[in-house]
């Protein structure tokens, strides 16, 4: 293991231990297990929902044996909007303190943990959690000396994320994009509420352990899309907004706190989506992956996940069964509530019956006409074929030709979105080097533009301000 020598100078400290650095093994050798980290009920919709956005189209959540796989999740261990995590089983002759040591074979951030925890004598179970789908992961559990250690091989495709006092979060990596590439993990992330109030104005935290472990996990910038002008005097006093905390809980995180709502409900009006995807690639160049947000990650998130995975190609790929992509990435959120739609595991709110199934027969959402807005985005003299080119040019140019009071000029460079585009699928590296594998990079349509006065930072405070004012 790369961090070998790291790691057992740390417990020649703590425990008084020497050893060399060299490959750990237990018993016959290292344990070697395969899992899938999608849970039966996540899995089990991924591979057979057929959900579009297509009037008439029937929602996945309908099927017995989704409603069954549901309904049955806690009785058999597992949240329906969490992952499968691997436990671990060693036993201690002493009890005592125990370091714990995961990593990937290319010791990346995001993918480490290295943590002192308390045994008891005898056997003892540590579960590693929130894993990233197909990566080789190497663990190690010493005291006095390697008491045992192994490789995780982990499968599937969709990456929730575990918080005891939170829900429905998960990268936004693993969907398939332009030319075929899959969208990187660990730099995006959405979800529920970290904080905040719920529908009985309680308001609630974060645990300190799901505080470390998001940090863990590498998130360093927070996009809160709550932010409801009207309510308190935000920003000059954010703790008084009705549903947002006003501030991050979250370790070392840059913030930002923003009125999505009016965007939602009328997207060619309203510029806010515009100003987020702006604060997001700001910090994504700065090194910094970003969690954003509503309060149960589903219609304002929901927006955001719609307008991101379309720049990024994969409306245009279905699924295995069919469904498509950006459809069933929205129909997910149903897994962080119960089968009366109540968000049972933090806010113990209710909502009706129809919040838990997000389809567009019969039941129209915000967040489904804020897409289908952009579908049918076509404006005079600029030909768009497909949804990939409507997100861009709604980006790019549509409040920049556009004379929106409500709007104002706010959009978002060429150079600015060819760099998210190629980086999320990891066409390119941070840099905008082509990565290894990658001879063709993507370039944005022909009609783009990039304006030397216009800068990210000009796009997302000029987009909030105009949110904030508006009352």
């Amino acid at each position: 293991m790369k961090n070998c020598k790291i790691l057992l100078v740390a417990l020649s400290v703590v425990c008084g231990i020497t050893l060399s650095c060299r490959s750990v093994k237990s018993g016959g050798g290292l344990t070697d297990v395969t899992i899938n980290i999608e849970n039966p009920t996540a899995r089990h919709m991924m591979q057979h929902s057929m959900s579009t956005f297509e009037r008439g189209s029937k929602s996945y959540l309908d099927d017995t044996d989704f409603r069954q796989l549901r309904s049955s999740a806690l009785n058999d261990g597992y949240r329906n909007d969490q992952p499968i995590s691997y436990e671990v089983k060693f036993e201690t002759k002493k009890g005592g303190k125990v370091w714990i040591s995961l990593t990937d074979e290319n010791d990346a951030a995001g993918m480490k943990l290295d943590t002192l925890i308390d045994a008891s004598q005898g056997w003892n179970t540590f579960k590693f959690v929130n894993l990233v789908p197909q990566t080789t992961y190497y663990y190690t559990v010493l005291q006095d000396k390697p008491l045992v250690s192994g490789k995780i091989h982990t499968e599937g495709q969709l990456r929730m994320i575990k918080l005891d006092s939170s829900w429905n979060i998960r990268d936004l990596g693993g969907w398939t994009g332009w030319g075929g590439n899959r969208v990187r993990y660990g730099q995006v992330y959405r979800g529920g509420s970290p904080g905040g109030q719920n529908v009985r104005h309680e308001t609630y935290y974060l645990t300190r352990d799901d505080i470390s472990e998001l940090h863990r996990i590498g998130i360093r910038a927070h996009l809160d899309l709550r932010a409801m002008p009207g309510q308190g005097s935000w920003p000059d006093d954010p703790k008084r907004n009705a549903h947002s905390l006003g501030y991050t809980p979250m370790q070392e995180a840059d913030f930002m706190n923003t009125a999505t709502d009016f965007t939602l409900h009328n997207a060619l009006m309203h510029s806010a989506v515009v100003g987020n995807v702006a604060w997001m690639i700001a910090k994504l160049k700065e090194g910094k992956p970003v969690y954003f947000h509503c309060r149960t990650g589903a219609d304002r998130t929901g927006v955001m996940g719609f307008t991101l995975l379309g720049l990024l190609g994969c409306d245009a790929y279905p699924t295995q069964a069919g469904g498509n992509q950006i459809a069933i990435d929205y129909e997910l959120t149903s897994l962080g509530m119960d089968e009366e739609g109540t968000i049972e595991y933090n806010t113990r709110g209710t909502q009706p019956r129809s919040y838990s199934n997000r389809y567009a027969n019969g039941i129209e959402t915000s967040g489904y006409d804020y897409f289908r807005t952009l579908r049918r985005l076509q404006p005079e003299g600029v030909a768009l074929t497909n949804f990939q080119e409507r997100c861009y040019y709604y980006l790019n140019r549509y409040f920049r030709d556009h004379d929106v009071k409500t709007a104002g000029r706010v959009y978002i460079n060429k150079s600015d979105l060819d760099w998210l585009v190629n980086y999320m699928l990891g066409i390119t590296d941070h840099e905008g080097r082509l990565a290894e594998g990658h001879t063709q990079r993507w370039v944005g349509p022909s009609w783009a533009v990039d304006d030397d006065e216009n800068t990210l930072e000009q796009a997302y405070t000029t987009a909030n301000k105009l949110q904030y004012s508006r009352r």
